[in-house]
C-alpha cells in the first residue's frame, strides 16, 4: 500500500496543472511541474533535518527566497535546497504561500533533474572521446 503523506493536500492546487507529477522519493513526496522538481515534502518527526517542506533551487537564488521567506533556512544536509520545518505554527501559511507562487511559475522555485538516461549518454560520450583521442595517439606513434 503506498504511503500517505498528510501534508499532500498542500498541493491540490497544483494538480490542475497538466504537467503535474507527484512520486514517492527516498520516503519523501516530489513534486514536479513542467519537468522542474519544485518541492519535496519530507515528513519524519524523528528527524527534524527530514520533518518538512524542500525547495529545490539553486544557490544563486538563495537571497531573493530568503528575504521573501524568512521562515525559511538553507537546509543543514542540502545546503542547496530552501527547507521550512513542519515544527514551525506558521508551516501552513508558509507553505500556501510556497505553493502559490510555484503556480504562478515563480523561476526561483525548482529545479531539471538531470535524467539518468542523460547520465547514461554523457558517460557513453565521455567513453567514446576517450577512445578516439587513444586511436588518435596510436595513429601519431604509428607515423
Amino acid at each position: 500500500m503506498p504511503r500517505r503523506y498528510e501534508w499532500d493536500w498542500l498541493f491540490e492546487e497544483l494538480q490542475e496543472e497538466p504537467s503535474f507529477v507527484a512520486k514517492t522519493m527516498f520516503g519523501c513526496r516530489s513534486v514536479y511541474l513542467n519537468g522542474k522538481l519544485v518541492f519535496v515534502l519530507a515528513e519524519n518527526q524523528d528527524d527534524s533535518d527530514w520533518n518538512g517542506l524542500l525547495i529545490p533551487t539553486s544557490r544563486e537564488l538563495h537571497p531573493s527566497l530568503l528575504e521573501d521567506f524568512p521562515e525559511m533556512i538553507c537546509h543543514k544536509i542540502l545546503g542547496k535546497w530552501i527547507y521550512l520545518s513542519l515544527d514551525r505554527e506558521d508551516f501552513e501559511d508558509v507553505a500556501l504561500k510556497a505553493v502559490a507562487l510555484v503556480k504562478r511559475r515563480d523561476a526561483r522555485f525548482g529545479v531539471v533533474p538531470e535524467g539518468r538516461k542523460a547520465k547514461a549518454k554523457a558517460k557513453v560520450k565521455v567513453k567514446a572521446k576517450a577512445k578516439l583521442k587513444a586511436k588518435a595517439k596510436m595513429i601519431r606513434k604509428k607515423k
